[in-house]
């Protein structure tokens, strides 16, 4: 499985999951200069700005982990940007989806509020 078809099936995965869980879509892999969010969800009172991290195998570094302050501050750049370029009224917030795969097994780990904007 090539690095880009494992992210797209984790995006896929998380955006399934996140329906389940109450979610609705709004957009996916919003683009705003040096930044991709993954996904952008609506559900239970705010805006959320999904990063996914998929990951197979062994990785010596987790999912959650892999979302270093220089990715945090081009997302939250892309987020700001969205949110005014569509009047959003509403609270905002970053989550992440860490995907882990490994032989059969998926781990699916949801963090609300992952980090904050500044």
């Amino acid at each position: 499985m090539s690095n880009q078809y494992l992210g797209q099936w984790g995006e896929d995965l998380a955006a399934r999951h996140l329906c389940t869980c109450g979610y609705t879509v709004v957009a996916r892999n919003y683009r705003h200069q040096h930044a991709e969010i993954d996904l952008i969800v609506r559900g239970y009172g705010c805006l959320v700005f999904v990063e996914v991290r998929t990951r197979k195998g062994r990785i010596l570094i987790d999912p959650l982990s892999s979302v270093t302050k220089v990715k945090q501050r081009h997302l939250i750049r892309a987020a700001n940007f969205y949110a005014c370029l569509h009047q959003i009224d509403e609270a905002l917030r970053f989550d992440i989806v860490g995907i882990s795969l490994s032989g059969t097994s998926v781990v699916i780990d949801h963090v609300q509020d992952a980090f904050l904007f500044f």
